[in-house]
């Protein structure tokens, strides 16, 4: 599907126009980025919202752009949409006194990033931008509803850098020039979670290559899975790099559910075990217990809590 029937779907489904925000600049800037998307949301809140009763304002985000801005952007862009997203929180918290009722009308903040020379009847010129904001997103069928922080697609260009998974956190990348971030159900800025093993949520030790190692989960949500050239380490994934043990893809995912102050497992494969319990499939989420041993496969891993409660 390409982008202007996607927009039009949008439009027709959810039965609104679109609200396109646009500024030419001489170069183009992160920061007159910034300021456009900031622009967009807060013009969303004064054009959608109900005055003294709720608040409504735009999750998801078309930026057209001219190939060559975009090329010079690329690289910039999972940053850039992290600041644009702490902005808006900004904004729902400086507007929240008139508002009773500010809840999200989706789950995630949803960007996509489209180098284009001419879109519809209008030319996109050197150092112009269009942003298109739409209520919520499409929904997304592949990544599982426990994966918040990773580059999830083997044809994202970031794969190929060395960028510090710790200045993405939040961040999914889903392809190309295509993010998703979960929403804070508290409406609140995005921070870095703990950095020191210490300070970690939990520590999953494991064997590999004869020798036993230990993996901080400084995330709320992380995958275990099988090593290969599509899944790599990073903040909220590990990937162990061991054959014929029966390890997968994906194979299982554990949760740190802060509002109740426990973890749980989730399934992706069969054969997952939590101190010899088998573990449905997911939709299904067991509790963790605070020391486990976790089975996937005929492959062990220790899990152990580390956050006091």
């Amino acid at each position: 599907m390409n982008l202007k029937n996607l927009l039009s779907q949008a439009t027709s489904l959810f039965g609104f126009e679109q609200s396109p925000s646009e500024k030419k600049v001489g170069s183009l800037s992160n920061d007159d980025i910034k300021a456009l998307f900031l622009d967009s949301f807060a013009n969303s809140i004064e054009y959608r919202s109900m005055k003294g009763n709720r608040m409504l304002y735009d999750l998801s985000y078309t930026m057209l752009m001219h190939p060559k801005d975009y090329a010079e952007k690329e690289l910039d862009l999972p940053i850039i949409t992290k600041v644009a997203v702490n902005s808006f929180y900004d904004t729902i918290e400086k507007n929240k006194d008139k508002y009773p009722d500010f809840m999200p009308t989706g789950n995630n903040w949803s960007f996509q990033y489209s180098p284009i020379e001419r879109f519809e009847d209008r030319e996109i010129a050197l150092g112009e931008v269009l942003i298109i904001g739409t209520p919520v997103a499409l929904k997304r069928e592949k990544i599982g509803k426990f994966l918040t922080v990773s580059i999830v697609s083997n044809n994202s260009k970031y794969d190929r850098y060395d960028i510090n998974p710790e200045a993405i956190i939040g961040l999914d990348i889903q392809a190309r020039g295509m993010f998703w971030v979960k929403i804070n159900p508290d409406l609140t800025r995005l921070v870095k979670p703990p950095k020191s093993a210490a300070e970690c949520y939990a520590n999953i030790k494991y064997i590999m290559a004869g020798s036993e190692w230990t993996y901080p989960m400084i995330e709320t949500e992380i995958i275990i899975s099988l090593k290969n050239e599509s899944m790599a380490n990073a903040t909220n994934v590990l990937a162990i790099d061991v054959q014929g043990q029966g390890l997968k893809n994906n194979h299982a995912r554990i949760r740190y559910d802060e509002a109740n102050d426990r973890f749980e497992i989730v399934a992706n494969a069969e054969g997952v075990l939590v101190n010899e319990k088998a573990i449905p499939l997911y939709p299904y989420a067991e509790s963790l217990p605070d020391k486990a041993s976790i089975m996937l496969g005929w492959y062990n891993v220790k899990f152990e809590r580390v956050i006091v409660k």
